[in-house]
């Protein structure tokens, strides 16, 4: 199956904490499923690691060989990753990140989707009816700005699977922001 394979996580700079904790936050998943956490890596130490899609490309010739399955934290490197997966008849899956990807490549089981529109009108609307913007916020799963949506490729198989860990995603999140 596409779940049960070896992981890695590709981080676009080591010195970005909220890429740490979006790995962290990957090994807690599999560990929930019963996987073995999957391996990480970054691309740089700097924030150059978010614009080297070259480097994730030459990279992907050796990953391919270890991994079944990459999750890519790493901006516009991401697209060294897909078109790696384009051009060789590889084995290994991938996830979008921030926007639908998966008309970038057919390895891209799902993407994780930041709906930054909602966010805006939501805000624009509180703006506009005079009410008190919040000092601090989370918008996660459960709030309808982010959600993990599945490549229309992969519906049969993982659709499934997505809705079933979703209120666990959900739980955990908030978890985590507790």
């Amino acid at each position: 199956s596409l779940t049960d394979g070896k992981g890695l996580a590709v981080g676009g700079s080591s010195s970005d904490a909220s890429i740490r904790s979006a790995l962290d936050g990957l090994a807690d998943g599999y560990a929930h499923m019963g996987r073995s956490t999957p391996d990480g890596v970054f691309l740089s130490d700097g924030f150059d690691g978010y614009a080297m899609p070259d480097k994730a490309y030459r990279n992907m010739a050796e990953w391919s060989s270890h991994y079944d399955f990459v999750y890519p934290v790493a901006g516009g490197s991401n697209l060294g990753i897909y078109k790696y997966l384009r051009d060789y008849a590889s084995t290994v899956h991938t996830a979008g990140m921030d926007v639908d990807q998966s008309h970038l490549c057919n390895k891209v089981t799902g993407s994780a989707v930041k709906h930054l529109d909602r966010l805006l009108a939501f805000y624009l609307n509180l703006w506009l009816s005079g009410t008190p913007l919040p000092a601090k916020a989370w918008y996660g799963l459960g709030g309808g700005f982010v959600d993990y949506l599945v490549a229309p490729d992969y519906g049969a198989s993982l659709g499934n699977v997505a809705e079933a860990c979703r209120q666990t995603a959900i739980d955990k999140e908030n978890a985590y922001e507790e």
